[in-house]
């Protein structure tokens, strides 16, 4: 009985979407990931998960920008601000627990809020925020943009706080 019980609990955790999150394959999963990744303060799990390599990034992006130099530059921005995650989900957590938020253990992923800026058959999205619940208050993750790459959707900035609150 007690088997029983213990594998229909593990059964109902699964089908409540409850656990870890380590899924690009599409945005909304990106989303799901980088919030699974800040509320258990794992940011190993982001690591395939963005571009480490301007030059990879430059190639991704050619058919969708003009590189020039000063495009060149930001690409290179973008990289370095990537480069040490753990200091981005540092932030975004202090920030957070600054508003009131400490045991991350009840917040729930809720959906993904974005703008379409894809063009010549590159996907990428702008402006992206995940928003979550936790019980009666709810918060925003600004993960500003990514992009679909052949290896699943990518970071191209870092996520950072946005907003947290009561009846949210």
């Amino acid at each position: 009985m007690k088997k029983l019980t213990m594998l229909l609990s593990i059964v109902l955790i699964s089908a409540c979407g409850g656990g870890t999150v380590n899924d690009n394959s599409t945005a909304e999963k990106l989303a799901q990931t980088v919030l699974s990744a800040i509320k258990e303060n794992d940011p190993d799990r982001l690591s395939d998960k963005y571009f480490t390599d301007a030059s990879n990034l430059k190639e991704h992006y050619k058919t969708l920008l003009e590189l020039d130099a000063d495009t060149d530059r930001q690409l290179e921005r973008m990289i370095k601000n990537l480069m040490d995650m753990s200091v981005h989900i540092e932030d975004v957590r202090k920030r957070f627990s600054q508003k009131g938020l400490s045991d991350w253990s009840d917040v729930e992923f809720s959906k993904i809020t974005f703008e379409d800026v894809s063009r010549n058959n590159v996907k990428v999205y702008s402006r992206t925020m995940v928003e979550f619940t936790n019980g009666e208050f709810g918060g925003v993750i600004g993960i500003g943009e990514m992009t679909e790459t052949e290896d699943g959707w990518k970071l191209t900035t870092a996520p950072r706080y946005s907003q947290y609150g009561r009846n949210f």
